[in-house]
């Protein structure tokens, strides 16, 4: 019998997606005091902000300052950009992730979760769920007690394992069946600093690396890093090399002082390191060539002439990936790190052997 034809006779298991970053949709109000551009939008209802590519295209900065983050240094707390107000889409369901835009021409090049979404639907899921722990203690109640599986990709992932590693153990033995991180960076991602110097693609290939700037998306990836290297940037220009014990530096270097201080106090954040104490199926990629350090031979802020590499999912290296498999060691429940050979980071939750092992997880829950 195959995956899907046995869910098709049998109760599910209720499943709770995290997705990386960038990867719901997210829409937004306009009442602006003021716009970059006298041909920007000052006031606008609810509209789709993240990802419209045709905004990106006809006004790039208008976009960049609606979906800013304001960080308050003195109470340490994160705005939306003044006269703007973000919101999800499709919270609780999964109609903001499947695809991040719909207008015609990019909906098949912004695909997310689309694939993960419709592999449950044919395995028997009706259409997900529809409605992270009050969803979560929903979810068992609608599902008749059936204990919830956290899936998490990327950022996700880590995000999750923050969530259970600060949770009640009464609370996740009650409603937690296992926790999937999927690619999650928990050891942290070097390639984001380089995303913080130089610009980034959010992982997307159709973005020009230009496009996106340290300070407008600082606060978005701030706290990935990774001890893989010695030097993870180096400036020939001045002779510096930054490491994991002065990366507030390079912040400051790189004129991104706002950085330097959000940085410091995502120091106290335990992402990834506290076991979550739940089953753990931990599932990776390998044998993709990922960028771990950088080297700017005119200054930061231009390209890198040089990158050191090493054994990853083409995202994060994989001594990042296989932190979740050293949790073993630290609790009673079990773990299993499963790799994927060739499995690249973003195209994870598209992945047909992972789809199908995913399905098998949740089938024998």
């Amino acid at each position: 019998m195959k995956v899907g034809e046995r869910f098709a006779s049998e109760a599910h298991a209720p499943v709770l997606v995290i997705p990386g970053l960038g990867g719901s949709q997210l829409n937004a109000t306009l009442a602006k005091p003021h716009t970059v551009h006298v041909y920007c939008t000052k006031n606008q209802g609810s509209h789709l902000q993240w990802l419209k590519i045709s905004s990106l295209v006809a006004s790039r900065d208008c976009f960049f300052d609606n979906i800013r983050l304001v960080y308050d240094d003195v109470d340490n707390v994160y705005y939306d950009s003044p006269g703007v107000t973000i919101t999800p889409v499709g919270y609780g369901t999964m109609d903001g992730v499947n695809s991040l835009d719909n207008e015609f021409g990019f909906r098949s090049i912004t695909t997310y979760m689309a694939k993960l979404t419709a592999a449950f639907t044919a395995a028997g899921y009706p259409e997900w769920f529809s409605a992270t722990m009050d969803m979560i203690e929903e979810m068992y109640t609608e599902a008749n007690g059936t204990q919830v599986h956290i899936l998490g990709h990327s950022m996700g992932g880590a995000m999750g394992s923050y969530l259970l590693a600060n949770a009640d153990p009464a609370w996740k033995a009650k409603y937690v069946a296992s926790f999937i991180p999927m690619g999650a960076p928990l050891g942290g991602a070097p390639g984001v600093l380089k995303a913080l110097i130089s610009g980034a693609s959010v992982g997307m290939t159709f973005f020009n690396i230009s496009l996106v700037k340290p300070h407008d998306f600082a606060v978005a990836i701030r706290n990935w890093h990774a001890a893989v290297a010695d030097c993870i940037v180096t400036d020939a220009s001045t002779g510096v090399c930054y490491g994991l014990n002065n990366i507030s530096r390079l912040f400051v270097d790189a004129n991104a002082t706002s950085t330097a201080q959000i940085y410091s106090q995502t120091l106290l954040l335990d992402l990834g390191t506290a076991p979550p104490g739940v089953p753990v199926h931990c599932l990776i990629g390998n044998s993709v060539e990922t960028e771990v350090a950088f080297s700017y031979p005119s200054g930061l802020g231009q390209q890198p002439a040089a990158t050191t590499t090493m054994d990853g999912d083409g995202t994060v290296p994989g001594t990042s990936l296989r932190v979740c498999g050293q949790w073993g060691a630290r609790q009673s429940a079990p773990v299993e790190l499963r790799t994927f050979d060739k499995a690249e980071h973003g195209a994870m939750p598209g992945n047909p052997e992972i789809l199908d092992y995913l399905l098998q997880i949740v089938t024998t829950s």
